[in-house]
């Protein structure tokens, strides 16, 4: 996934949000056995939108603050973490 596009994720507006093709990250393998960037990379495809999911029947929007330090990368290694 390019910047680019993550960038554009961001910024739609949650009333904007097609719920219907939001992916329900609790229906998401990832493969564990792959180095932590490949890692991040096969879940940010399967995503597709990292900012808005499911999960179960919950729509999640979220953001990310770049002003700490923390990127979506950082994030994103810490979900896979848990």
């Amino acid at each position: 996934m390019k910047i680019e596009e993550l960038k554009n994720f961001k910024h739609i507006p949650e009333e904007e949000l097609d719920r219907g093709s939001l992916i329900d990250i609790s229906t998401i393998d990832v493969r564990c056995d792959l180095p932590p960037k490949e890692r991040m990379e096969e879940v940010l495809e399967k995503m597709k939108n990292p900012f808005a999911f499911k999960v179960g029947k919950y729509v999640v929007k979220t953001t990310f603050d770049y002003e700490e330090g923390c990127t979506i990368g950082d994030c994103v290694d810490a979900l896979l973490i848990l």
